[in-house]
Parts: C-alpha cells; structure tokens; sequence
C-alpha cells in the first residue's frame, strides 16, 4: 500500500527498480567502498528496499517479477561465498567489504520479508557444488557470519543451506576425512546438524531457519538415523538446564518434521517425542511462556493426526448432484477408511486432554493452535467419537454459566474458555464435523457469545468471543445446509443483524455481517437477505454512527427485524459500559421507533423504564436517554400529548441520592436532557413550586462544574423559557452573577443559559439578561468577569439571545445599545489572554469573530423594515461596518489556524452575502470587493484559511486596500513573531516576495510602497512601545525586510534615511535596560543589519559594545555568533577578517571585565572611538 493506504493493482515500480538493482549489485564486494561509493551505495539500497516494502501488504503483485529480482542478487551473494570459501581451504583469507555485505544480505531478507521465505528459497541456486560452498562458509572460524551485526547472512545462509540439504544424492558422498575432537571423523551430515544446533538456541531469526534445517535434513532416508541422536540429546538438555531459546528451537524442529506427515522412518520416534512433550510439561518454568505453549500444542496435535488413518467427515459424503432433470439428489459415497474399528491409542486420548486444556489457555496464539487441531484430530476420528468431542466441547460453554444464565453474570475469567469453545466449533464446523442434531444446542450457545462484554475494570473483555461467534456461524454456512438451519433461521438472522449493527467493535461489525452474508449467499434461510446485506455491508457497518443511526432504521423498515433490534438496544446498548454506545443506542432507539411510534414508543417505553430503578448508573443513565430520545419523538409530532406527559411522570422514579452524589455528570445531564424533552405546561401543573424536583434538577444543573450539564441544563431552561415567563429567574441569575457570588463555573453557566432563552415568547427581562453579559466582558464593570470561559459564553450568548428576537431588536433595544455590543465585540478581538494552556484568548476572539458576523447578518436582514432612508446607518454606521471587517481581517491572518479558519469563514460570509437591501447600501460594500473575490471566491474556494501554504500568498495583497491596510498589517506582523513554523515560515516569504514588489514611492494618495510601507510598521511599534508582544514581532518585521536588503534601499533619500533612522532609534531606544531577552536579540539584529546600509553604519555601529558588553551572557554570545554571521553574508565596506578570527577565539560567556579589551579591538575595526560612552 502507498502512504495514503490505498491499494496496488500491480507492480508499478518495476522498471525503477530494475534500472536500480544493476547499479547496485556493481558494487564489488572484495574491496571497501569509498566516502562518495558509500553514500551513492546506501541511497540505492535504501530506494530498493523501500520500494519493496511498499509492497510488502500486496506481496502477491511481486510473483511475476520475483525470479528477476532474486536471482541476480542471489548469484552475487554465491559467487562471494563461493570466492570465501576456495580462500579458507588454501589457508588465505579472501578480503570483502563487510557494509557491501550487509547491504546485499539486508536487500535478500528484504525478499524474505515482504514475500515469504518458502516462495524466495525456491530461487536460490541448489546444485551440487553449492552445498560446500555454504557448509564451509557458515563454519568458517574468522568469516563474516560470526560478526553479532550479520544476523541476515546467517539466516539466508541456513536457509539455503535447508535447500541443498533436500538435493537427491547421499551425503556421504560429500564427506571428507576431517579430524575433529577425539580423532573420529565428521560427516557432511555431522556437520550441518552440528551447524544447526549451534544456531537452535539463538533468539532470532537464525534459531528459525536452523529448525528448517534440522526438519528438511532428518527428513532425508540417509540422515534419518541423525533424529534418533537429535531427540535423545533434546530430553537429556531438558532434564539439565533448559531455557526458553533452545526449547522453542526445538520444538519448531519436531513440528517441521511431524508437519510432513509420519512416515515409517519418523514413526518409530514418536514415543520418543512424546518423551520430550513430558519433559516440557513437568517443567513448569518452561510452560509459563507462550510460545512454548503454543508449539507444544501444536506438535501434540501434529503427532496425533499423523498416527491417525485419514477419513472423510459423514457430513462431506453427501454431496449433492445435479440430475438431467434439473432436480438435485443427494448421493452417499461408502468409503471404507470411515469403518467405526479404530484403535485409539492412549498417546491420542492423552493429546485430546491437553488439547482441552489449550483450548482454555489464557493467550489467544495457544487456544487458537489448539482448536486446531483437535478439530483435525476429529476429522480423523469415527462419528460416535466426534460426537464425544463435540458434546464436551459444548459442555465448556457451561463451565461458568448455566444455559439459563445470561453472559452479563459471567466473569472475565470465561473469555478465554468460551474463545477456544467457539474456535474448535468453527473449525469442526468447516470440516463439516456438526451434526444436523447439534445444530440447536451449539446456536444457543452462539447466540450468547455473540453478546459476550464482561466489564473488567474500566474496559471489557469478550470482542475476541463475539468474533469467534460470528466466525462459527460463517463456518456453518459453508458446510450445513438449508433446511438443517432453517428453523433457526429467523432468530439467528435477527442475532447477526443486530451485532453487526450495534456492537462496539468494527471488526466484530464487520465479522458478524460477513457471516451473515454467507448464510444469505449459501443457504438463502435468512429473510430479506440480499436487501439486508446492501444496508449492512463492509463499509455500511465501518463506522459506528453511520451502522447505528443510518444502517440500522433501515434494516428496521423491515418487521421481522425491527422489535429485535428494538430488544437488543434496551438489553445491551443501553446498559453497555461505554457511555458513547449509549448515546448513540438511545439515538438510534429514537430512529427506529420512529418508523411505527404508535406501536413501538409504548412498548420500548415500557421496557426502558424498567432500567430507571435499577442500582446501577449505567443502567440508569441509559434508561433515561431512552425515554428521553422518546419523548422527542412525540414531541416532534402531534396527538402525543398523553404520552409525553405519562414520560415526564417517570421522573419520579429517579433516585435523588444518585442525582446528588460525587461525580454524578452523567445523570445530571441525563435528566436535563429528560427535562429538555418532556417538558410541557400540564407537566408543569404537575408541580409549579420553586422546590420542584425538576426545577431542583435544572438548578443543579446549571451549577454544576461539567460544561456538557450546563449545555443540557441551558437546554432545559430553553423548553421551560418557551411555556411560561422566567423574569424572576432571569433577575435572581442576574443577581449571582452580578454580585460574584457565583464561582466561575456558575458564571459559565449562567451566561450560557441567559442567551438561550426564548425571548421571542416571553419578555424574560431581556435589557437585564443583555446588560448582565455585556458586563461579563466590559473590564471597566463591576461584573467583569476574570474567567475565561464565562466570557466566551457571554460573547456566544449575545447574539443567540438578538436572534431570538429578531425583527423586535428595535422594539426592546436602542441604538447605543447595539453600539455597545459592537464595541465590546471590537475590543474582545484583542483578547490574548495565556494562561498555562497557552492562548485562550483565542476562544473569545474565536466567539468574538462569530458573534460580529452573526450581529451584522441581522442587521442587515432588519434594515429594510427600520423605516426612512438611513435608519440602518443609526444602527450600524458604515464606518463600524468596515471596523468590523478589518478586525475580523486582522484575525484572519494571525498565528493560529483554528483562529484563520473561523475569520475566513465569516468573512466569506460577509462577502457573499453583499450590501444590504437598503438606500445608500454602498456604504456597507466590502472595500476592495474585485480584489477580495479574485483572491478568495475562485475555483479553490473550498480551501480553508487555516492552510498556511495556500491563504498567505493571497492575504499579503489585501494590504493594497487602504481601508483595512493597517489591522491586516498588524496581523501579519504578529504572525512574523510566532513560533509556529507552520505559520511564521509561509507568512515571512510571502510577506517578504510581496514588499520586494512594491515601489520605493508613490504619488497616488491611496497606494501603497515601501515608504509608506515601513512607517506604517514603525506606528505600529511606536503605539506599543511597552508591549512586548506587540514590539517584538514588529522588530522581527523589519529585521527580515532589512535583512532582504530591500529597507536598506530607502538610505538612497533623504525621506527614506529618515524612516531608517527611526528604525534604528526604536530598536536602540533604553535597549541596555530591557530584561526581556526576545527583545534584546530583535534590536540586536536590527542594529547588526544596519552595518550593511552606508547611510547608516556609523549610526550602528555605535552600539556594538551596548549587545557585545551586555550583562546576560546569553545575549553577548548571540550578538558575536549573529555578528559574524553578518559579516560573512555581507559587505561592510571594512576588512573585517581580524573581527571574524576575533569573535571566534573570544568565550564571551565570560566575565564583562575580561571582554571590555577584546571588544575594543573588535569595534576599532568598524572606526568607532573606543572612550566613547
């Protein structure tokens, strides 16, 4: 797959590769490479290893081309070992380069890997030669395969070496009179055993390839007396000292050799390899590790299928043939392997015991080779014994649980019995091992599984039982046939819809849906399956919210599955641990019932109330969204009246302990949302005190510290606002807020609730409601409030609560009231609040940024009905309008992308929409609008301002409109200063190509060039002088335009060398009393860019001993680092190599007075008089 993870349709990348393996496989390996060879070398071995590794999830792709790839690489790698090893016999030693070497070796594991090593081995060279070859170079005693780094040259070494070994010649006809040890004489034979084993006890992938040495050479008939010797030392280093290493090395030889099945000269060594299984099972040490585990389960298996005869399952023998006529027959075939006299031996019973035990075992990789095999075992095993099997299998299901018993009551300890249950059932079932008579008993079972959640802390553990379930019922499909399953044929597809809509998981999603389309594909039992399968498919079920609120009320239009799907969402989502499942289980309830409400909202009313008394607050919780998302129901339609009121009565029924206990979020907001829904003014009758128990709910709730119950809290205030007037609460709310006696939290919330009211309903004193949140913001009130969510919340309630209103703006508020608004809007844009989450004031410039478009688009729509020619101008005066654009324009090219995105968005906004429909309504046009619409309306529009890249090379023009010239310069400006590489980068070019662009000057009014460019930069700083925030960036501003040698160009005019002169004075201005080091280094490398400008070099460089002699270290050493910087770069129009030897010999980390001579010498150079103060 590429980067995106998109799929391959072929070998793309085949010619780059094979115009890059030649120039590779160039190199010779006898000599070292040179500086330039090696790095030429590592770029080509890491493109072809890349290129392969692409591949490596589609390795299929790479078959056709593989022989071409593999051979060449290969060879080379043989004619080197071949070279090796003619040396080691003459006694010399061949030279080779050991990094050309491990690049060729990594190159062929890089085959291995991405192909498989039993399709790559199948290209390497196996004649009769090569077997001295590889055998003399894996022992050579000084070679390469002894370095600790060439662990993939042992590995392609052993795995060839496993190649020849399978060459059709008697290997004593390659044995030579070599003495070892002792004055006997080694075998070819002796030798790659001896070879091997030295490997087996290895931890990598060399212990691998030694067992399929060790498997393909015992398998041979002149070798095979070698296995007898093998085993013998296996069990006695078993019974000494074994470790981990060595006992899996060998057992993955024992399992390579019974994997070829028991012939007669491997038959004769299965006691003895039953010996070793019981060595290994004594010891417990040994067993605690899984892969021990695993391949003793595995080779147990082995050697019980291959001493068992091999017969066909009864189930497989009745196959169906299609006769002349066009009817089906069944037809029986006898074989007489499947007669019922079978001797079973005890080594056969013991293994079916430990394979049970493996079928329990808690890793998943040992239960898995377990079911295996026993499924295997089966196959091989007559029918009343396969029943045997089967009816102990079942019976592990209820070794913690009665069939009655639900798989919510079962503990986490059952996941891995009942995983390794459903595993060996689905393996038994595709060898077609389940009885017609079984059917109903295993599907009961498979049913639960499919539900298996057991909470296990704060998680749960069963998704790998369901996908074992569904996993059994695709096994089932393949090998039963219709009418066998098509009395559970309903309840099973009702089962699989419902899990494959509303589980957790997608891979659970996903299996129990392919499992259901298997059913529909082979056995068509299942109702309405084709259609069922194009609602649920791969993709369909992918996503959780899609499968729950889109799948779902499909598949629910059909009747034989709706109430199943209406019983499994009260029964488990509801109750599931998982807060968002029941969420989105209460939504998905509401879809469903929605397709019949009268029928369905009384019944799952009645079933989800039942969960309101429970203990549990998931339980409770659940309950609640249920009724909740069904009083929406029928609140959304009319004639339901009765029902949402027999809904709101339910309340009562929730505990006032749970409510009120610590950490009890998801209730309150529950129960707000409940409120939210069910409220109505017979449901008020009920209860009109002040202490009402709703009234109680909604009260905690706005109180409450968790942003999501304030939100439902506002929710259910916002139903109640609609039924009766809340003017009291409204003064009770201004009053906390108003008085501080609010902690912050209630300050959020109380400015939440007051613009969510319905004030188009009732009067709700709406100037109080509208005063109180214009406090909130006004640092000059009383009410200001230091918090900053409630300030946000004020700014975001604002114009929520004029909207409401709407066209009756000008019959509750004044003029001045909405200039208010404005202002305080205006001035919340330059909110940059940090705190220790870093910019928050960005949340209410963000709101501030909305809030301004969404004011402005109701005045706009209200301005026609304001009366006389005029009247909008009163409300909004063109120039706050255009205010109003350049701040959010400000924003709009400032650091933060989230804060970039939401000024574009409302900024196109505004420039879509146009001028109002009023008299004079080009006063309220977009200055600029051609420009605007040329950069930002054209076919790419749908590219957010947050995208650096893109936005800034169009943002620097808008410059070129005078109206919003200064706040736009003053936004880039701070975005030069940020430390977001993402931002500042882009901004800096762009700002930068822009200015080289412009004229010196100018003689249009409006225009703009580098003059009046630069002066405007300089007001910005001067208005600022004691804002770092501001200064800073702006320093760095004109430190990159001078640094651009485009500011030097104005020292040509007397005009110009005055905007230079300024510069320098505002970057020098009290620079050896600032503290802040930020502000240091601008003005030093403002003052160092000015050596560069001849105008202004004796200016400059007077202050040079003001950064080199500063008090902060830190500082001194910048300035000499960024001073010679400067002198490298650019001419000075002084010799400057002395100053350059001079700041490089110096330690200015050192003490000032040391310095004060070196500095002298370092100035005198640029004709400074060194007494000079």
């Amino acid at each position: 797959m590429d980067g995106d993870g998109n799929s391959f349709a072929a070998f793309d990348k085949a010619p780059n590769f094979f115009e890059a393996l030649p120039d590779f496989l160039n190199a010779d390996l006898r000599r070292e490479p040179t500086e330039a060879e090696n790095q030429v070398e590592l770029k080509l071995s890491y493109k072809l290893i890349i290129t392969m590794e692409e591949y490596q999830e589609q390795a299929y792709l790479l078959d056709p081309y593989l022989e071409k790839m593999v051979t060449p690489v290969i060879d080379i790698f043989k004619a080197h070992a071949a070279d090796f090893a003619i040396a080691q016999r003459s006694g010399n030693n061949a030279p080779y380069s050991s990094a050309r070497l491990t690049r060729l070796t990594r190159l062929l594991y890089t085959f291995i890997k991405c192909r498989g090593w039993k399709t790559v081995v199948n290209f390497f060279p196996h004649q009769v030669a090569d077997l001295s070859i590889a055998l003399d170079y894996l022992s050579a005693s000084d070679g390469p395969v002894h370095a600790h780094s060439q662990w993939r040259l042992r590995y392609i070494l052993l795995l060839w070496l496993s190649l020849i070994s399978m060459l059709p010649f008697d290997l004593s006809r390659f044995d030579e009179d070599v003495s070892v040890s002792g004055g006997s004489q080694s075998s070819t034979a002796h030798r790659i055993q001896s070879l091997a084993i030295e490997y087996l006890g290895r931890a990598g992938l060399e212990r691998d390839a030694a067992a399929i040495l060790l498997s393909k050479l015992y398998a041979r008939k002149d070798t095979s007396s070698l296995l007898g010797e093998f085993i013998n030392h296996a069990i006695a280093w078993l019974g000494d000292s074994p470790n981990f290493f060595k006992t899996i090395g060998i057992l993955r030889v024992l399992c390579e050799i019974a994997k070829s099945g028991i012939t007669d000269q491997v038959k004769v060594h299965v006691p003895a390899m039953h010996q070793v299984l019981k060595s290994i099972e004594s010891n417990a040490w040994l067993l605690s590790n899984t892969v021990v585990r695993k391949l003793r389960t595995k080779l147990e298996g082995r050697l019980a299928v291959g001493v068992l005869p091999s017969r066909r399952p009864a189930m497989l023998q009745r196959a169906r043939v299609l006769q002349p006529g066009g009817e089906r027959q069944d037809e029986s075939q006898d074989d007489d392997t499947n007669s019922d006299d079978v001797d079973i031996s005890e080594d056969v019973e013991s293994t079916i015991s430990v394979l049970f035990e493996g079928l329990q075992d808690k890793d998943t990789t040992v239960r898995y080779s377990a079911s295996k095999h026993l499924a295997r075992i089966s196959a091989r095993l007559p029918p009343f014994l396969v029943e045997q099997v089967l009816e102990n299998v079942l019976q592990l299901f209820s070794m913690h649980a009665s069939p009655e018993q639900g798989v919510e009551d079962l503990p986490a300890v059952a996941e891995a019995t009942w995983h390794g249950t459903c595993l060996t059932c689905a393996e038994m079932a595709r060898r077609g091992l389940i009885p017609t008579n079984r059917l109903s008993e295993l599907l009961h079972w498979l049913k639960k599984a499919l539900l298996f959640d057991v909470r296990k802390g704060a998680h749960s553990v069963g998704s790998s039982v369901r996908d074992a379930a569904s996993y059994v019922l695709w096994a089932l499909a393949r090998s039963q046939d219709g009418p066998g399953l098509r009395p559970h044929a309903l309840s099973l597809a009702q089962r699989l819809v419902a899990v494959s809509l509303y589980d957790r998981e997608i891979h659970i999603r996903r299996a129990a849906s392919a499992a259901f389309q298997e059913n529909v594909g082979r056995l068509s039992v299942f109702p309405h399956g084709i259609d069922v399968i194009r609602k649920t498919d791969f993709f369909a079920v992918g996503n959780r919210k899609n499968a729950f609120l889109v799948a779902a009320p499909q598949v629910a239009e059909h009747v034989e599955y709706r109430l199943a799907l209406v019983e499994h969402l009260i029964a488990n989502t509801l109750v599931h641990w998982d807060q968002s499942m029941r969420l989105l289980g209460a939504q998905s309830l509401k879809a469903v019932c929605e397709l019949d409400l009268t029928t369905m909202g009384p019944l799952a009313e009645a079933r989800v109330v039942i969960l309101l008394n429970s203990m549990d607050t998931n339980d409770v919780h659940g309950g609640l969204l249920g009724i909740s998302e069904l009083a929406a129901s029928y609140n959304a339609r009319e004639g339901f009246e009765t029902e949402r009121l027999k809904i709101f009565k339910h309340l009562s029924k929730i505990s006032s302990a749970m409510v009120e206990k610590h950490h009890n979020e998801q209730i309150l907001e529950a129960a707000c949302r409940f409120l939210e829904n069910t409220l109505s003014i017979p449901a008020i009758q009920l209860d009109s005190s002040p202490t009402s128990r709703w009234r109680t709910f909604i009260e905690q709730g706005l109180s409450h510290r968790d942003t999501d119950v304030q939100e439902a809290a506002a929710g259910a205030l916002q139903t109640l606002s609609t039924l009766i007037d809340l003017s009291s609460d409204v003064h009770r709310y201004v009053m906390n807020f108003a008085r501080g006696k609010g902690t912050p939290t209630l300050q959020q919330s109380l400015a939440r609730a007051l613009g969510s009211l319905a004030y188009d309903k009732h009067e709700h004193a709406v100037r109080i409601a509208l005063t109180c949140l214009l406090g909130g913001v006004d640092k000059t009130s009383e009410t200001f409030s230091s918090n900053v969510e409630a300030r946000r919340n004020c700014f975001s309630a604002i114009p929520e609560l004029l909207c409401t209103l709407k066209l009756r703006v000008p019959q509750v508020f004044e003029p001045t009231m909405i200039h208010q608004v404005l202002q305080a809007y205006m001035r919340g844009l330059d909110d940059y609040t940090i705190d220790e989450r870093g910019d928050v004031g960005s949340w209410i410039r963000m709101a501030c940024i909305q809030g301004l478009c969404v004011i402005i688009e109701l005045l706009f729509d209200i301005g026609p009905s304001l009366g006389p020619s005029g009247s909008l101008g009163v409300w909004l005066p063109p120039s706050t309008y255009q205010e109003v654009l350049g701040g959010i324009l400000k924003q709009g090219v400032e650091r933060l992308d989230n804060v970039r995105r939401q000024a574009g968005e409302s900024f196109m906004k505004l420039l879509r929409r146009g001028p109002p429909n009023v008299d004079g309504s080009e006063q309220w046009g977009v200055h600029g609008e051609p420009l605007m619409k040329l950069l930002f309306l054209g076919g790419d529009d749908d590219v957010g301002w947050n995208e650096g890249q893109w936005f800034f090379p169009k943002a620097v023009r808008i410059l070129e409109v005078e109206m919003y010239r200064i706040p736009v310069l003053r936004g880039l400006v701070l975005s030069v200063g940020s430390k977001t590489d993402s931002t500042q980068r882009p901004v800096a070019m762009c700002l930068t190509a822009y200015i080289m662009s412009l004229p010196h000057t100018t003689d249009s009014a409006s225009g703009l060039d580098l003059l009046r460019l630069t002066n405007a930069i300089m007001d910005l700083a001067r208005a600022n002088l004691a804002l770092n925030h501001i200064v800073i960036p702006t320093l760095q501003t004109l430190d990159l335009i001078l640094d651009a040698g485009i500011l030097g160009e104005l020292g040509n005019t007397e005009a110009g060398t005055e905007v230079l002169q300024a510069v320098l004075d505002i970057a020098t201005k009290n620079v050896a009393r600032y503290k802040n080091i930020q502000r240091i280094m601008a003005s030093m490398k403002i003052v160092h860019g000015m050596l560069s400008v001849p105008c202004m070099l004796p200016k400059a460089r007077s202050f040079l001993r003001v950064f080199l002699l500063h008090a902060i270290p830190k500082v001194r050493t910048e300035t000499a680092e960024h001073l010679y910087l400067v002198m490298q770069a650019k001419d000075l129009g002084v010799e400057t190599d002395e100053a350059e030897e001079l700041l490089l010999d110096t330690d200015w980390s050192g003490p000032v007075n040391t310095l004060k001579l070196k500095v002298d010498e370092l100035v005198a150079v640029f004709g400074v008089d060194v007494n000079a103060k």
